[in-house]
């Protein structure tokens, strides 16, 4: 068992005595925290991250994609809009079709196309909780571009036509228009990258997210711009940006670059 699940457990033991009004179990007791310690010295582990989608992994799938079917034409679009907005999963797809709700997942309605692209409507998501403001995420157009999501969505809602109010990634089946659902969307993306020549344990449906604001930290967008396309609530996303190795390399190069030729380091600096 992970250390943070033995947390948990201990958690709920509190809650449940508080709801049922017993006395406060003895979890602040030193036996208690001093197994506690050990048990997070031994069980911990670093946290392994999925790894980022990016633009040449999003053409290998492509590749590997046939759109003749209305699955695939979905699923690529589905792809696209979670890398260029950086979704979450949850915003694109909801966990199956009989859960969806057009007040919290998205809908044909949410997106909106102009003449230069199209703009999704965001009324929930884990930071909007509840729905005290809607998210407008713009698309720009990448005219002739295999990546382009906005002629993406444009075919694929073509393809698959659907009501205003039904989910925004519904195909055709024997008993009428489904939505793609958490485990599906999934275990297909798992499939192709398989098929593209990728470990597909190595990603998830995360990685959409993780992929696009890591790209767009290194076109040296700003921070900021980035936070605020995917509506983070803090800076905690810059834990996981992917920060390729080079870009430390540079770090590196420039401090000893100015070390080398500053003139007004003193020996006695130097020593300290």
């Amino acid at each position: 068992m992970k250390y943070s699940s033995i947390v948990n457990y201990l958690d709920g033991i509190r809650w449940l005595h508080v709801m049922f009004d017993y006395p406060p179990p003895p979890l602040s007791h030193c036996h208690v925290q001093l197994t506690l310690r050990g048990l997070k010295r031994l069980l911990s582990a670093s946290v392994q991250r999925k790894l980022p989608i990016t633009p040449s992994i999003l053409l290998a799938l492509r590749n590997v994609m046939d759109f003749s079917l209305p699955l695939h034409r979905a699923l690529w679009a589905a792809f696209l809009l979670g890398f260029f907005s950086f979704f979450r999963k949850s915003n694109i797809i909801p966990p199956s079709h009989s859960q969806f709700s057009p007040n919290k997942h998205l809908s044909r309605s949410d997106f909106h196309f102009t003449t230069w692209g199209l703009i999704v409507s965001v009324k929930w998501s884990k930071v909007l909780q509840f729905r005290e403001r809607t998210l407008l995420i713009p698309l720009v157009s990448i005219p002739s571009h295999a990546l382009c999501p906005v002629q993406a969505l444009r075919e694929f809602f073509e393809m698959c036509p659907a009501p205003a109010s039904s989910p925004a990634f519904v195909i055709p089946t024997a008993t009428g228009l489904r939505s793609l659902s958490y485990s599906s969307f999934t275990k297909h993306l798992k499939d192709l990258l398989r098929l593209a020549g990728f470990s597909p344990n190595n990603y998830s449906g995360h990685s959409f997210r993780r992929g696009g604001a890591t790209y767009a930290s290194s076109l040296g967008i700003s921070h900021e711009l980035i936070q605020l396309q995917g509506d983070w609530a803090s800076t905690a996303y810059l834990e996981y940006l992917a920060r390729p190795l080079r870009q430390r390399y540079t770090l590196a190069e420039q401090v000893a670059t100015q070390i080398a030729t500053s003139t007004s380091t003193s020996d006695s600096l130097l020593l300290q």
